[in-house]
């Protein structure tokens, strides 16, 4: 083979590739197939961090960036005295968001301007001594419409070791109202995967998880799709539990708080009835023993926020459901007591809230197995467990549903207090002689038979109130009148 009739040099090949690189226009296109190159070799990762380290070649791209930020002509200079960022001001201000977006992300990888972005977003959609109430809430409204959400994402992905980026984007995603629509699946995961991200990259930022949990609930408020509680390899419920273990919150923040955790127990105890998913899967990395203390004791200490105990039985319920054993062991007697003195005091306090009933008798029901009671096949014997405290409860659930506004959801309610009732009565005298002096069958009978029929829950109604009448009334020296 005849020899070339010159040598090539070894590194012709890299400084072609780097002229051709310094050839490309800087911009948001160019920075993304750059990102792609890099994967390519190690070579062509050296070529393009080179070049992106180059203030010369950006220098085209700085200065546009510079001038969409300031409201310059191209080729003008900001002269002593002007408006800095006056751009950023007049478009946030009157609704520009199309023009922003376009800014935001022609400019993405731009750390200055995007720091620039956010934080004249995050204080015109601020509520300051100045703008009125109305015009706060119309420019969080149009953000929202406009797409904002994706495009401050975007950024806190892309700039992910930016303290400034990641606090004022939490911010004000913590500030954009529920979407009208519904967001789709991609979206939704790829705004509470950034806010995730920050939530682990700055863990004791408390201003920032607060804001995280503030986006996170008003971004799942209305689910539309199926239920989840896995993102990526994170659990939303341990996520949202970790942070509320860090911020140790103040009442406003416990309720967003209170309300996630329900809302995630919730989808977890619904996939793992159905059996889409275990329990081992459904609760991985969670102490779930921990986070039932938690919950007792966020309840004791906020126990006059109606929101927050509701939203806790809620998730007792769900969780002492699932895990009854965790809660039967000799050591953990105290939880449940624990919970039924929650229960107690809840129905005390908010009787007046029907879901308070509602929550307190599912949780009343899980517990059940973890107390003497015949339906369980224990025998009554001196070491039986405690047994559950019925002359305090029954009069506490009668009350509450005797007081609460006649609806569908409180008649089915009342149908659970019958299954409730027959079940501690079942074989046992002394609870069943209690329930009827009480009165408790002819109060709530004489309660709700004084409202129209509700034929989609009339029939259980009837059923579970002719049980229980039945086993009342089969105790010696019963009453005849019991349940008329």
């Amino acid at each position: 083979m005849a020899e070339p009739p010159f040598a090539i040099p070894d590194n012709i090949f890299t400084d072609y590739l780097d002229h051709y690189i310094g050839t490309q226009n800087p911009t948001q296109d160019t920075f993304a197939q750059f990102g792609f190159l890099r994967t390519a070799s190690v070579t062509i990762r050296n070529a393009v961090d080179t070049r992106l380290r180059d203030p010369v070649w950006k220098a085209s791209w700085q200065r546009r960036a510079f001038e969409f930020v300031n409201d310059l002509a191209p080729g003008a200079p900001l002269l002593p005295g002007a408006e800095a960022y006056a751009g950023l001001h007049r478009m946030t201000m009157t609704g520009q968001y199309a023009e922003l977006s376009v800014g935001m992300r022609e400019f993405l990888a731009d750390e200055n301007t995007q720091v620039a972005i956010m934080g004249m977003l995050r204080m015109t959609l601020t509520f300051g001594p100045f703008p009125t109430l109305q015009a706060i809430v119309d420019r969080r409204t149009n953000a929202e419409a406009a797409g904002m959400r994706r495009m401050v994402a975007q950024s806190m992905r892309y700039h992910t070791h930016s303290v400034d980026i990641q606090r004022d984007g939490c911010r004000i995603l913590s500030y954009l109202p529920p979407p009208v629509v519904a967001m789709s699946v991609p979206l939704r995961d790829y705004v509470l995967k950034s806010l995730v991200s920050a939530m682990f990259d700055f863990p004791t930022d408390v201003i920032l998880q607060e804001r995280c949990l503030t986006s996170i609930e008003s971004i799942t408020h209305q689910l539309q799709n199926a239920p989840f509680f896995m993102l990526d390899t994170q659990n939303m419920l341990l996520v949202v539990f970790r942070c509320m273990q860090i911020v140790r919150p103040r009442r406003k923040t416990a309720r967003v708080g209170a309300a996630l955790l329900a809302r995630f127990a919730t989808y977890i105890s619904r996939l793992v009835s159905q059996q889409v998913v275990t329990i081992e899967q459904a609760f991985a990395g969670c102490d779930i023993t921990e986070m039932q203390t938690y919950l007792l004791r966020g309840t004791e200490k906020f126990a006059m926020d109606h929101h927050i105990v509701i939203c806790n039985l809620m998730s007792l319920s769900y969780l002492v459901g699932v895990f009854p054993a965790r809660m039967t062991v000799n050591e953990n007697v105290n939880e449940n007591e624990k919970c039924l003195a929650a229960i107690t005091h809840a129905l005390m306090t908010h009787a007046q809230h029907v879901e308070v009933v509602k929550f307190a008798i599912a949780l009343l029901e899980s517990l059940l197995s973890n107390f003497w009671c015949p339906d369980t096949g224990v025998p009554n014997t001196p070491s039986a467990k405690t047994l559950m405290p019925i002359h305090v409860i029954v009069p506490l659930l009668v009350s509450g549903l005797r007081v609460a506004p006649f609806s569908v959801t409180t008649k089915t309610i009342c149908t659970e207090v019958f299954h409730f009732l027959r079940i501690i009565s079942q074989n046992h005298a002394s609870n069943a002689k209690f329930i009827t002096d009480c009165r408790a069958l002819d109060i709530l009978t004489f309660t709700y038979n004084m409202y129209v029929t509700v034929p989609q829950v009339d029939h259980e109604f009837q059923v579970q109130r002719g049980l229980l009448q039945t086993v009342l009334a089969s105790f010696p020296g019963a009453p005849a009148h019991v349940g008329y």
